[in-house]
């Protein structure tokens, strides 16, 4: 449904540029699901690696925030989205469970 209205109010030839985290075996799905919206992937990385070093660099920062900022009882998914030490995203994230994917994507065509 997101890409079918992202492919809407796009003009043709119009770009977008879409990160998100899924379970390895979406991957394939996702694709064919964007080249039916009419979308050309442009270019396709992984880019866990990176998205593992900015959680290690900012996780402190960002537990502290958290703690200063939400209320006890919204932590646990604020932490969980953050991806701080000892959430589930950070694990699966480091497992491979979850893969942290870039797409630039073209509109090519008109549906």
């Amino acid at each position: 449904r997101f890409l079918s209205e992202t492919h809407r109010v796009l003009r043709k030839g119009g770009f977008l540029l879409w990160a998100d985290f899924r379970p390895p075996a979406q991957i394939e799905p996702l694709e064919q699901s964007i080249r039916q919206c009419g979308f050309e992937i442009m270019k396709a990385a992984t880019i866990t690696p990176n998205i593992l070093a900015s959680m290690a660099l900012q996780g402190q920062r960002n537990r502290a925030l958290i703690d200063r900022k939400v209320p006890p009882v919204a932590r646990r998914l604020f932490y969980h989205f953050a991806g701080v030490e000892g959430s589930q995203t950070l694990a699966e994230l480091q497992s491979g469970k979850l893969v942290y994917l870039y797409r630039a994507l073209r509109k090519v065509t008109s549906i």
